[in-house]
């Protein structure tokens, strides 16, 4: 989050040009009961794609604490 995202209009999010990263993500943040809001886009001049995912501000804090806790479960 610290170089990949922050907040954004109604919540916090992030992006990243690595589609792997951005379906992981997703399914990291509904393993812990958050629900994403997805986009993707093409840069025009680079003609490359970015994916980012967002979540209302209200998560946060649980979003950290499991982070911080280490208590989140691996596959």
């Amino acid at each position: 989050m610290a170089t990949e995202g922050g907040k954004r209009r109604g919540g916090f999010g992030l992006s990243t040009a690595s589609e792997r990263l951005w379906r992981d993500l997703i399914q990291m943040f509904n393993d812990v009961g958050i629900p994403v809001s997805k986009d993707k886009w093409t840069h025009k001049k680079y003609k490359k794609n970015y994916y980012g995912i967002s979540f209302k501000e209200k998560y946060i804090s649980l979003f950290k604490r499991e982070c911080q806790s280490g208590q989140m479960e691996q596959p």
